[in-house]
């Protein structure tokens, strides 16, 4: 009778440690699925949260090269366009110095004094060059000011990621239609598998 107990409660142990280590397995299933979904999800809401800060971002670069575009001296604005790469567009605006009315440009990033922030004769420029990004180059949208003699006297990113002008549509192009002018940013896809955007602005100028 001893050795038929030991029996039954040997056999019982083993069953109980069969039964620990199928539970085990099934809650490092369920464990590695929950992180799993976890990561995606995570990935999921970053991808929104870098999709809505360039939404953002763009929304307030876009919206002063609209202003400055619409407030633009046409007799000053040019547009380059050669085929093969992005456009560019100078133009200067109403300005005042020293009291008087001129056509240049008002940049805050030149001086703390208001009155300071405005020179006449330089001009503003949108053009697209490589930027420095991740040990790498990439095109980006600027938006420059010209001084007198034609140099960078400041430089601020617009929109980055741009497509090459060789390829259709390119990632900056200026186009007058009648009144209006058409201006077009696209850019290329990501490395997340996010596709390219391509933005039209119509825009009239007011001067």
């Amino acid at each position: 009778m001893r050795g038929s107990n030991h029996r039954r409660s040997s056999a019982s142990s083993g069953f109980t440690l069969l039964e620990m280590t199928v539970a085990l397995s099934l809650f490092s299933v369920l464990g590695y699925t929950l992180m799993s979904a976890v990561w995606m999800a995570h990935q999921s809401h970053q991808a929104v949260m870098t999709s809505t800060v360039e939404n953002v971002n763009r929304r307030k670069t876009s919206a002063r090269l609209i202003d400055e575009f619409a407030s633009a001296n046409s007799d000053t604005l040019t547009v380059d366009s050669v085929v093969g790469t992005n456009d560019s567009v100078t133009f200067q605006l109403p300005v005042t110095v020293a009291g008087a009315a001129a056509w240049g440009i008002k940049e805050q990033s030149l001086s703390s004094i208001p009155a300071n922030q405005s020179v006449a004769g330089w001009s503003i420029r949108y053009t697209v060059v490589q930027l420095p990004w991740n040990g790498a180059q990439r095109r980006s949208l600027v938006r420059q000011v010209i001084d007198g003699v034609g140099a960078v006297q400041v430089q601020d990113a617009v929109v980055d990621g741009l497509r090459s002008g060789a390829l259709n549509p390119k990632g900056f192009s200026v186009v007058q239609a009648g009144d209006l002018w058409e201006l077009t940013i696209t850019t290329e896809g990501n490395a997340e598998g996010s596709g390219g955007r391509s933005t039209v602005f119509h825009v009239k100028t007011r001067n």
